[in-house]
Parts: structure tokens; sequence; C-alpha cells
């Protein structure tokens, strides 16, 4: 893009060392006011970028739970301390209570967790524990907390402790820590200062981190191709702060390879496979998969989307089929009656086809269970949302096997705009020993597996918690005027908390200037932000000073633009430069000279002292104005091209103008002459 001939170039006030192909030397460029710099990733450090208020991922919280106390083994209903990071309220860490207490009124327990980097903490979000949706029993929720927090590389209970809030949760569900500076953290504990049955025993059944990201826009400037038409980007990025990829954060880590694509909101599309044999599920160990998954389109065909196998002979896999989630599994029949398949399926309704599903899948060694969406606590019987089958034996052997995410190479689940997140497996030795019935407590073995083995945890990395549409609209008939209309939204219910008053613009493809935005920003019904940001066609022209001798040797070449601002109004302008279109290396970040001239504001540069050896080279810039709003805010616009002229072109301008006003005796005209004959051009 950045290395079509251009047919423009920007009248820039430089002060730095212009490198030629022929000659390079330090007065080349003699600045009129002003200073030049090599050019930066940002011009500043102090414009607001936007932030964006993003949950922490539960998958790193529960790879680093850690606490002072713990029910593990679970007991009833209470559990270890990742059931508080594990996505699912039905689950809860209990601190411990059998065979004896830990706690006390010395001594309280605590929970926490790490970030696996440092992070900007602003929110935790704390929910006690429900039986079931309509529960109202508080029993013994944190009631009087303090929060804690680290910066130590290592997260756990030796880490040096900073306390940073202190006060009391007065609701069962959807409490909130919101801390008035965001604080810089790679952990946090919460401590139960008292319950709210006045006791020391307590419990969690989710906890929830909230960080403050930038809002990293990232704009790439227009251009203009060979055939005159501008080339823009029509989507500007909104820039992660980590690069993005999948992983396995689990305690024996899978490796992946394939297609991974991170979304804005967390979730993960593409195809990726692992050969790692602890996926494989050979026997009647009990296993559990969940992940939640959606489609922008609903499939027409069979679309098995998690599973471990070949295409139809898998050992078993999980997929949409036929407006159904469905659960398979092989089975190996040990009665002599050969292999077969046994799989159940929930109908999902037609309102909710495309919508994010909760799966949950799970083989109990001889049943098999699917549930979709299911929220209760209490489950007894099949319902609309959840099916199970029996007497399913046991799980054929199949060495050598791929675990797939994402369907089958020739059937893969992006073809219908395919996501899943939140994906975990668990596996247990046997239920025979704790005391459930296979038979009818699936309640109690989906709490059980989730406090089992975490064989896998899929966790996505680098997603900025928000999305970027970005629209391109003319707004001039007679120039070549643009607007770049970006508007952002939050994802996976972030919330954007601060609005960004600059955007990063791409000029050449390599360097980047953070600018402030070109007019005030507009929030939306829905929540999301509009930013907008001008490229106008400012270059006036080039032309050639005579107080460089005759232009035999060397000459000054000046380039103008006109601001479009008032004068009042007007802060300085800026500019960028090089010796080709893709690499404008130079930049001059305070021009502020700036005169009328024909009732026209402009800004002008000057190229000083060109040699002749130079004459034939281009020179490539792109201009900035910055400016004041009526609010006395500061905005800035940017030249619609990179814009190009030698002195050999602006010569050839001046002759033919010349010509056409029948002016041969002016010093203009015998100056571009000179130049011209330099250079080596006599027609």
């Amino acid at each position: 893009m950045y290395k079509k001939k251009l047919q423009r170039l920007g009248a820039v006030c430089l002060a730095a060392a212009m490198v030629f192909t022929t000659f390079s030397f330090p007065d080349a460029v003699k600045a009129e006011e002003g200073t030049a710099t090599q050019a930066d990733e940002t011009t500043s450090t102090e414009l607001e970028k936007g932030k964006v208020l993003v949950q922490v991922n539960q998958n790193i919280l529960e790879k680093n739970a850690i606490a002072n106390t713990e029910q593990n083994p679970f007991n009833g209903d209470d559990g270890g301390k990742t059931a508080a990071f594990d996505g699912s309220t039905a689950t809860k860490w209990h601190t411990q209570w059998s065979p004896s207490e830990t706690v006390s009124a010395t001594n309280h327990g605590w929970i926490g967790s790490g970030f696996g980097k440092k992070i900007l903490l602003k929110e935790i979000q704390y929910d006690g524990w429900k039986a079931s949706a309509s529960d109202t029993n508080e029993r013994n929720r944190i009631r009087d907390y303090k929060l804690y927090i680290t910066t130590s590389d290592t997260v756990d209970a030796n880490s040096t402790w900073k306390f940073v809030a202190e006060g009391q949760f007065t609701q069962l569900q959807n409490n909130k820590i919101v801390l008035d500076t965001a604080r810089e953290a790679t952990g946090f504990k919460l401590e139960d200062v008292q319950s709210v049955n006045n006791g020391y025993n307590t419990h969690a059944a989710e906890i929830r981190a909230y960080e403050l990201k930038d809002i990293s826009l990232e704009l790439t400037a227009p251009t203009k191709a060979d055939n005159g038409a501008t080339v823009y980007d029509n989507a500007a990025k909104a820039s992660a702060e980590d690069s993005t990829g999948v992983e396995d954060i689990s305690a024996k880590p899978a490796t992946f390879t394939g297609t991974a694509t991170v979304d804005a909101d967390g979730s993960f599309s593409g195809r990726v496979t692992s050969s790692d044999s602890k996926l494989d599920f050979t026997g009647t160990k009990p296993f559990l998969i969940e992940f939640e998954a959606k489609f922008d389109t609903v499939p027409t065909e069979d679309m098995y989307v998690v599973g471990r196998g070949p295409k139809n002979s898998e050992q078993y896999r999980i997929g949409y089929n036929n407006g159904k989630w469905k659960f398979a599994i092989h089975n190996s029949n040990t009665n002599g009656g050969g292999d077969g398949w046994h799989d159940y399926g929930v109908t999902v309704p037609e309102s909710q086809k495309t919508e994010w599903n909760k799966i949950t899948a799970f083989y109990t060694g001889t049943h098999i269970v699917i549930m979709v969406n299911e929220t209760s606590k209490n489950i007894s019987s099949n319902s609309d949302n959840w099916n199970v089958l029996s007497d399913v034996g046991q799980i054929k052997e199949q060495n050598g096997s791929e675990f797939y995410i994402g369907g089958h190479a020739d059937k893969a689940m992006e073809t219908y705009g395919g996501h899943i997140k939140n994906l975990r497996v668990y596996q247990a030795d046997t239920l025979q020993n704790s005391g459930i019935n296979q038979g009818t407590d699936y309640n109690k073995i989906m709490y059980y597996m989730e406090n089992a083995n975490t064989v896998l945890n899929f966790n996505t990395s680098g997603f900025s918690g928000y999305e970027v549409n970005t629209n391109w609209s003319k707004t001039s008939k007679e120039k070549e005027n643009y607007q770049a209309v970006m508007t952002i939204s939050a994802t996976n219910g972030n919330s954007i908390v601060a609005q960004p008053k600059a955007v990063n613009i791409n000029m050449d493809g390599t360097h980047k200037s953070l600018l402030p935005v070109s007019e005030a920003n507009v929030t939306n019904e829905d929540g999301s932000v509009t930013v907008k940001y001008a490229f106008e066609d400012m270059f006036k022209g080039g032309s050639l000073r005579l107080d460089a001798g005759d232009g035999l040797t060397k000459t000054n070449m000046r380039f103008g633009y006109s601001v479009g601002v008032a004068q009042d109004k007007f802060v300085k302008s800026s500019w960028y430069y090089g010796t080709s279109a893709d690499n404008l290396s130079w930049s001059l970040l305070d021009g502020t000279k700036s005169a009328v001239i024909g009732g026209d504001f402009v800004s002008n540069i000057v190229f000083t002292n060109l040699p002749s050896s130079a004459y034939n080279s281009k020179v490539y810039a792109r201009g900035i104005v910055t400016y004041k709003d009526d609010n006395n805010v500061v905005r800035s616009k940017m030249s619609t091209f990179i814009d190009s002229r030698s002195a050999v072109d602006v010569a050839r301008g001046v002759k033919a103008d010349c010509d056409k006003k029948n002016d041969q005796t002016s010093e203009a005209y015998k100056h571009a002459t000179n130049v011209l004959q330099a250079a080596g051009i006599t027609d």
C-alpha cells in the first residue's frame, strides 16, 4: 500500500539531517522553527487512551487459587479453594470444618488468587452460595471483610501483602469492592473478618476480579494508489496489551496446535488439536466436560465441536446436531455384541440457537448426561434442559487419537461463526466410594467432578475486552476529506469507564503517533462510545525559494499546508517525513510558524540547501494540525495522504506556470530552469 507512486509532497518545517539516496549531511534541511527528533511510536504519554473494566479470566484465578483453609476433600456441598473461581455458583469454597475447624476469632479464613502478571486491579466481586435460584438462606457468607493485594512475583501465603480496603457485604450475591484508585497488583486475598452468622466459618460460591485496561485504538491513515483511488484500512484495530493465544493451564498442560483466534470477549474461534494421552478416557473412569458455545449462524449439518478421535469414530464428542446439543460416546461392548454409539441430546429453543449456551456433559462409568443452560442445583429427573442415558458401558480404546476443539478439519465450527469459551475437562478415578448414586445424584456428580482432577483448563489470553467497528465517510465534495468513525463497544459484560481522548494513527505502515481525537466523543444508548478522527486535504503545493543562490548548485524547497482552522484556535503544526512513503522516520512535533496568505491560514516548511545531486530525490511527508475546539479542548487532524515532491517536480511546475503566463524573464523561471539544468533535464 505504502510503496505506491504518490503524487504529492507536504511542506514541512524541519530541523534534522535528511538522508537522500545520493547524499547525507546535517544541514540539508534547516528548520525555520521548532525541534526535529527521530519518530517515536507515540508522541505523548499524557493523552488518555480510555479505559475498559475487564473481568480477569476465571481460568487464571482457578489455576492460581490460594487459601489458608479449605474443605478438601469436599464434604456435602463444601469444597476446595478452586470452587470459588470455576465459573459456577453451583460449587463453593468453604473453610475447613471436618474433621476439625481451622478458623477462629484470632485466625480468620481467607481466599485469593494470582493474576499471572501485574494488572491494574479496580474491583472484586463476591457471591455467596444458593441451593436453588429462589434460595435466600445466607448461611455463613462473608459479612465483614478485608482486602489485601500483593505485587510479589510469586503469589502465595508468604507474599508481601498490603491492606487496601475493608467493609461489609450486605447481600448474598452481587457484592462489590470498588477501589477508589486502581492498584497495581499481581494477586489478591479476601479475608473473612466475620461471617453473617457472627461466626468465623464461611464460604464463597464465586469470586471475580476486574482490571482496568487501556483502550488502545489503532487507525491506519489513508494513502493514494496509482489509479487515484483513496486507500484506507476499513477497520480500526482494538490493540490488546498482550499477544493473543490459547493454552492449557492445568497442572500438567497439554500442547495444542492449529489456528487459534481470540476474540474481543475472550472467546476462541478456530480449530486446535492435542495428542496428549491424558485426554484418552478409555474404560469406565468418570469425566466431565463443560464449556460455553455459540454460533453466528445455525448449523445446517452435524457440527461436533469438542471430542477425541477421527470424524465419526470418536471416543467421545459433543456438538450440535439437528436442533440439539448432543453428547455421544463410542462404547466397547464387553458382552460380545460389538462396538457401538450411545448419544443423547437436549433441544435448544429457537431463540437460543445463536446465543451463548452453557454445555455440561459427563460420563459416570455407567451413564451419560448432557445439560444445556441447567441452573438447578437439585436435579432429580429429566427436564427440558438436560437428559440422561443409562447402561452405556465402557468407552472404547483408541490409542494415538487427537483431542480437538472447534470441529474437524473438513467441518470446522468456524464455518458457522462458532465460538467457545470457559472450556474445562475434569476426571475422577471412581464415583463408587463417594456415596453418590450414579443413577440419580447428578447434581452431586457434577459437583464432585468439578472438584476432582482438572485434566484440561483451556485458557485464552491477550483479549482486549472491547471491539471496534469503523466506518469511513467523505466529508467534502470538493476535496479529499475523510472521517473515520470508530464505535467502541465493551464485550462480555465489561464496561467502558473512561473514554479515549486519543487514537494511535499508523501513518506509513510502521510509525505511529498518539494524537487527540478530532471532535468530542458521543456516548450511545447501548453504552458504546463513538470516536471520530479527520483526514483533510491540507496540502497547497510546493515552491522554490530564491534565497539559496541561482539553483545551479543548491536550492531551498518550500511546502505549504492550508491549516483549515481559525487563527485563534490554532495550536501548532507537526510533520512526519522521510525519503520513502513507507518510512517516515523523522518528525517535527512543534512547528508553530504560520501566516495568513491571500486570506488563507497556512503553515510552511523549507528544505534548505538541497544540493543538485538530490534534485531528483523525492521527499515524503504527512502533516498534522493541532487546534482547540469551541470548548477549548485540544483536537487534531491529519493530512489525507503521504505527499511527495522533488526539486525537479517543483521546478517543472514553476516553469509550466511561467510559460502559461508568458513570463520567461522572472527570477522564478530562471531559478527553475537552472534547477532542471543541474539535474540534467533540458526539455
